[in-house]
This record gives structure tokens, sequence and C-alpha cells, in this order.
């Protein structure tokens, strides 16, 4: 099973869009790369994106709102991203992909005159599309809410207009997200939580020996249970390594 997945980020000054324009035009370092040589593939929407392809966010943002005042808590832009389940589509698949995430980006975000960036980027896991948009209502006024709206309803029917043009892709969209309760989780956060089991993986290695696989969430929970009986302690004894969890033949052994 496939999924496609869309991802909308608010941008909220003109320094938080300078620097998404950096990362996604690869002007920055960045240390998630996994193919640096395969770089980037810059899409253009429209002649006036062409334009602003070299201009900095502060630069095309002041260009775009002249005359309005701005509000302090205003979004100044929308970053998409869209990308699919690793190993989804084919190479030969990614231009027609690209495509047609970019005409529902139009449809959906007041045209391509409002799109000012858009990198599909080929050197991360799983290729994917960064997309950044001006939010320009039809009287070219700064309006986020007018293609986001303000509830969890709107953001639900965003992902389900995405995933029916997704579909001749064989992508589909995943459980909502008010059913699942899920919660996206920084990519950063995410690193420090793999960190974090990788060293209690060692310290159970280290305790318990390596002669039996283990299931790490149910070791983790045997940790918290042993720190609270003994007020904090880590320490094991003879008796406590015998009552660890293992797996054995497929079921926990005690």
């Amino acid at each position: 099973m496939a999924y496609c997945i869309m991802r909308v980020a608010k941008i909220k000054t003109t320094s938080a869009g300078n620097a998404r324009l950096k990362h996604n035009r690869r002007e920055v370092e960045c240390t998630t790369l996994r193919n640096p040589d395969a770089g980037r593939v810059k899409i253009i929407c429209s002649p006036e994106q062409k334009q602003v392809e070299t201009k900095s966010f502060k630069e095309i943002f002041h260009e775009r709102t002249a005359g309005q005042k701005i509000r302090s808590n205003a979004v100044h832009a929308v970053e998409l991203v869209l990308t699919f389940s690793p190993g989804a589509l084919k190479d030969e698949q990614l231009k027609e992909w690209a495509y047609v995430n970019m005409k529902w980006v139009s449809k959906n975000f007041g045209g391509t005159q409002n799109i000012i960036d858009c990198q599909l980027h080929l050197d991360e896991s799983t290729p994917h599309l960064h997309c950044i948009v001006v939010p320009l209502d039809d009287r070219g006024r700064l309006n986020a809410r007018t293609f986001l709206g303000g509830t969890r309803e709107r953001m639900s029917e965003l992902q389900t207009s995405y995933a029916q043009d997704m579909e001749r892709f064989g992508l589909e969209r995943g459980i909502s997200r008010t059913i699942t309760k899920a919660q996206h989780q920084d990519y950063k956060r995410h690193i420090a939580d793999l960190a974090e089991k990788e060293g209690r993986l060692r310290a159970y290695e280290a305790v318990f020996g390596n002669e039996s696989t283990f299931d790490i969430e149910t070791y983790m929970s045997f940790l918290k249970a042993k720190s609270e009986r003994s007020g904090g302690s880590q320490e094991v004894s003879e008796r406590e390594r015998n009552q660890a969890p293992r797996f054995g033949g497929g079921d926990f052994e005690r």
C-alpha cells in the first residue's frame, strides 16, 4: 500500500522565508542528503516565478505586498512539502507526478502566479517537492485564511483533494489524523528519538548480551519500572536480569 503525503507549514516572517528558500535552493548545507550528486530540479510554473528565481524571500514578499499593511501575526507564505511512500514511484514517473502536483497547488492556492519557488529534491531518501506560495487572494491582498481556512476540517479537505489527484499514480490517502490522533514530528526530534533508542539498545546488550532478540519498547518499560522500584537507580541485579523481557520462539519469555 503506497500513500501520497502532503504537509503544509506557515511562514510568518521574512527571515523564516529567507531560510526556507535557501534550504530549498540548496544554498546552505543540508545534513540529511543521501545522494548529493542527484541535486534538485527547479520547476518553473509561471513567468512570475521565473522573474524572482534569484531574489531573496524578503525582496519577493515586499514586491508582492507593496502598499499593504501587514499584520504582525500575518502568514507571509505557505510552504507545501509533497511526496509519497518510499519506492512508490519509478524515476520515469516523476516528471508527470511533479506536473500534476503543480496543477493541484495552483488550483488550491490562487494560481501559478502565487507560486514563488518550487524545487524537486532528488538528493534525499525519497523524491519530494517543496513549493512556497505567497497567499494573495483575488484582490491581491495577503490572505492565507482564504486558502487554509481556520479549521481542521479545511486541512482534511485539502488532504482528500490532494489524494484524489494522486490516485492516477496508485497513491492513496492515509487515515485521517482526526481518527489516528497522530502528530507530525519534526525531523530533528525524530532523529534524536532514534538516537535515544539506539543508546538503550546498547545498554541492553551491555547488561544482557545479544544472544536473544528483544522488543525495545518493552525494554524501555522494563527500565522505567525498574527505576520506579529502586528510586531512580539504573543498576540491574542478577534476579532482574532474568526478569527482563525477551523473545523466545516468537513469544515473550520471562
